[in-house]
């Protein structure tokens, strides 16, 4: 399906085991190898499907070689050892994006470097530090490749972390949340507060940067707050602003954090991230509220509306916590 678009988080494989290679002791040989290595090893099992013509990075649109490096600094500690000035790390990394978007630009002869955008992926935290002189840096490296503009944003409005909501939850945010209205502002803070700076500082227009939100969601156990009939309005409000023409949000490229359920993974919350369960099946709620679309795009409007269930009081509360491969459900 030439439709279909992926992210690709390539930072995984800066490090291998059997070699030991530390981050900032790679040479472009290095990454080009690696990069090389994956794409060969993905190739071959989809030509195995798709046949030998297929080449899956046809329907790749954005390369990342970083995930969250403000968070990465400042809670990895073999970097803040390393490099206890941040500025040390931004050279760094900013140095590997420079190896990846080379590799790139050469890779089938150049084949991609006008259609894949090299890029880091942020969080919403509030790095700028870091954050900014790596988009500055890559938004320069896809202009010289003539690679589509873009920066990447892992975006958390519904921001279920026990640091940040230890039991409880302002009910302002959570109807900023869960009707959609807080992501539009993060999209609208980031796009005037940072990205528009950042791109006249190095004579871009500003429209000519694809802003994607890589990242978002709203997890269904762990913690207070979080369970499947709140995602279920989560994502209701969400597909109803993308679909809305007047909202920030339409037009802009939303990946939902994620497809399944990963039931081993460790952390309080990060197990229950799926529209599915583990199985593959999808979540009471989510199904239930998820917006129906029309032939011609627009949201039918009486599948939006959400019916309050009688046990309203019991579905606020803390999801039950479970060990094991099972998930926590709803109260």
């Amino acid at each position: 399906n030439p439709d279909l678009k992926l992210v690709v988080d390539t930072g995984y494989l800066m490090y291998r085991e059997s070699e030991g290679i530390q981050y900032w002791d790679l040479t472009s040989d290095d990454v080009a190898r690696y990069l090389t290595d994956y794409i060969n090893e993905v190739g071959g099992k989809v030509k195995a499907v798709n046949g030998d013509d297929y080449e899956w990075l046809d329907n790749v649109e954005l390369l990342a070689y970083k995930n969250e490096p403000g968070i990465e600094y400042h809670h990895t500690p073999w970097f803040k050892v390393k490099f206890p000035d941040y500025n040390d790390f931004v050279d760094c990394v900013a140095h590997v994006n420079g190896f990846v978007q080379d590799f790139i630009n050469s890779y089938k002869d150049g084949k991609y470097k006008t259609t894949i955008t090299v890029l880091p992926l942020f969080s919403g935290a509030p790095y700028p530090r870091i954050q900014v002189p790596l988009m500055i840096k890559s938004l320069e490296l896809q202009r010289d490749a003539g690679a589509p503009l873009g920066v990447g944003w892992n975006l958390y409005n519904c921001n279920q972390h026990p640091d940040s909501w230890p039991g409880s939850l302002p009910g302002e945010t959570l109807s900023l949340c869960l009707g959609g209205s807080g992501l539009e502002d993060q999209v609208n803070w980031l796009k005037s507060v940072w990205i528009a700076p950042s791109a006249e500082h190095i004579d871009i227009n500003p429209d000519d940067i694809k802003l994607t939100v890589t990242e978002t969601g709203y997890a269904t156990g762990g913690l207070p707050y979080a369970n499947e009939y709140l995602a279920g309005i989560f994502y209701n409000g969400l597909i109803s602003k993308m679909e809305d023409p007047s909202s920030s949000l339409h037009g802009v490229d939303i990946y939902f954090f994620e497809a399944l359920d990963e039931d081993l993974k460790p952390g309080i919350v990060e197990p229950y991230w799926g529209l599915m369960d583990a199985e593959g099946n999808l979540k009471q709620s989510i199904d239930q509220y998820w917006p129906s679309i029309d032939e011609d795009g627009n949201i039918i409007t009486e599948d939006t509306e959400i019916e309050k269930e009688e046990t309203d009081a019991e579905l606020y509360t803390t999801a039950p916590i479970v060990e094991g491969n099972l998930r926590a459900t709803s109260a």
